[in-house]
Order: structure tokens, then sequence, then C-alpha cells
């Protein structure tokens, strides 16, 4: 559980204090994957079953916040039900005037509108960052948040250490803003301050931004820059862009994003480059439907742009 071990005492303590204002939420969630059509020739190449559980509080006369949010997730592999519990987050957060101060496991989730590629700033795997509904890296460590409401901005920096020696730790510097109404972007950098053994710190830099276009039909642009090792600079940028709108009764969200990394899957053609992703979702009757259909390396084991797979997940609240 690295860093977040002392962070679950204090956060659970305050979750269940007599003097607390607790709030308690749940969701539970299937998916569904069917890899691209060289992949495999079953109909289903992979599926999982999962429950979350929340709970979020403050406590009495003070603006101290904390959550405790854990993943249960059984593993039916070989005909041997385990059961995977995750501490998905154990954090909490102090506001001191205009600075924020947030320790323990959060979702960092700094990006625009995007749900399925992106987020390079935490390192991305060699065939890219695919992920359904994921918007968010899991961290662990201390941040400070300083929100300048003048200028509509905020200035983030976090200590980050990914073992629990911290031997192993990076500085992220975070700049984002809002100018006006329509457009938002963010410029960082993560810093490998600490590597292990005798190892070269890995540096990555991010540009993000988003522009709504029409805010009734919630149509919109986005897109994300990011080099993810300043040594190898060339062979490790990535680029992401996409939109979004609405579909009236049809669909709630419609989203097209793109993904595009020079010599992807080490292939020194182009023909690996491209990724693309088509996420549709719709609500019903307290349900959450969602079906990406698409070309990608990561969770779909595609090798070019043509390679299309598809993922279906049903999740509700409650």
């Amino acid at each position: 559980m690295r860093f977040v071990t002392a962070i679950a005492v204090v956060v659970s303590v305050m979750s269940i204090s007599v003097n607390a204002d607790l709030a308690v939420s749940g969701s539970a969630e299937v998916e569904l994957t069917k890899k691209c059509q060289n992949a495999s020739k079953a109909n289903i190449d992979g599926s999982w079953i999962r429950a979350e559980l929340k709970a979020k509080g403050s406590l009495a006369n003070s603006p101290l916040t904390g959550m405790v949010h854990f993943r249960v997730q059984p593993d039916f592999a070989g005909g041997v039900k385990d059961i995977d519990l995750q501490p998905r987050q154990i954090y909490f957060n102090l506001p001191v005037s205009m600075l924020e101060i947030m320790a323990g496991r959060w979702y960092d989730a700094y990006g625009q509108e995007y749900k399925y590629f992106g987020r390079y700033l935490h390192g991305v795997g060699a065939t890219g960052s695919g992920n359904m509904n994921t918007n968010y890296t899991v961290v662990d460590g201390l941040k400070l948040k300083l929100n300048i409401d003048p200028i509509k901005s905020t200035f983030q920096v976090a200590y980050l250490p990914k073992d629990l020696n911290f031997e192993n730790t990076c500085l992220m510097l975070m700049f984002g803003g809002n100018p006006i109404d329509a457009l938002k972007f963010n410029i960082g950098g993560n810093f490998q301050i600490q590597t292990p053994g005798e190892a070269d710190g890995i540096n990555r830099f991010v540009v993000n931004c988003g522009y709504t276009i029409l805010k009734d039909l919630d149509l919109g642009l986005f897109g994300e820059y990011a080099i993810t090792d300043f040594s190898e600079a060339s062979d490790n940028m990535w680029f992401l862009l996409g939109f979004k709108t609405k579909a009236g009764v049809v669909l709630d969200n419609i989203q097209v994003e793109f993904e595009i990394k020079n010599h992807r899957n080490n292939d020194p053609t182009t023909e690996g480059n491209l990724a693309w992703m088509i996420l549709l979702q719709k609500k019903v009757m307290g349900l959450t439907l969602n079906l990406n259909v698409g070309a990608d390396p990561t969770v779909l084991g595609s090798r070019t742009a043509g390679d299309i797979g598809a993922i279906f997940r049903v999740g509700a609240s409650f």
C-alpha cells in the first residue's frame, strides 16, 4: 500500500467519527472485451465484474475532508474465486485560504474531456495509454494546490514517491487556467528527482487544452501533447486529439479520440502510429451503458488502424 498506510488510519478515524459529516456511495460494473479481428477467434477475449465503495466526510466545524475508496474485483481465472481488494483512494484534503493541502492516495485527473487516451504526465506504456472511462492516474504523495481566483487559474506542486523506501520519487508541477469560459488549459512537468540505483531520471512534459464550441450541445474539441522521456524526446512524443457532443434522446455522449505515437509497437512504418476510439454512452433506468469501438494496441491488441475491436461496460451507482 506504499505511502498510504499512515494516511488510512487518519482518514478512517475521521470517517467514523460521530461528529463527522459522512457520505457513503458505491457502484458496480461489468465489462466485456472483444479484441481486434486478428487477436482471437473467441467471441469474448476478456471480462470482469467489480464493485466499489466510497466514504467521503468532513469533521464537524472543520474544513478538513477525507475519502476512503476501495475496489473489490473477483478473479474467476482457473475456476478459483479470489477476491482482489484494492485501496483506490485514501486521502485527506485541507483548504487554508487560497491553498489546498492533499496527502495520501488519490485520482490525479489533470486533463480535459478525454476519457480513453491521454494522461501522459505520469508515464505511459510502450503501446499507449488506452483505458475505458479512465481519465485519471492513481498517485501517492503530498500535493499543494494554489487557487488563484482573480486570474481563474491554479498552480500545483506534488511530491510523489513510487515506493515506500522513497528511493523512486517524482516532483510534479502543473499550471492551469480558464481564461475565458470556453477555454481551459494545463501545462505541467513531472521530474524524477530520486531514482533507484544508478538509473537516470525520467523527465516528462505535457500541455493540454479544451475548447467548448456550443455549450448547449456540449460540443467541444480537446487535445494533449507530451514528451514522456526527454533523454529520447523524438521517440517519446505523444499526441491526442478529439471531439465530443451529445445526441439528444439517442445518446448522452458521443466522443471520438485519436492517439498518435511515432514508431508505436517498434514498427518503422507508419501503420501502427495511429490509434483511435469512438466512445458511446447512454444512461437508462439507473444504468450507464458504455460502448467503445476502435483500434488500440494497449487493450485491443491492434497492430494497425484497421484492426478494430470493442469494449462494452454497464454500471450502476447507489
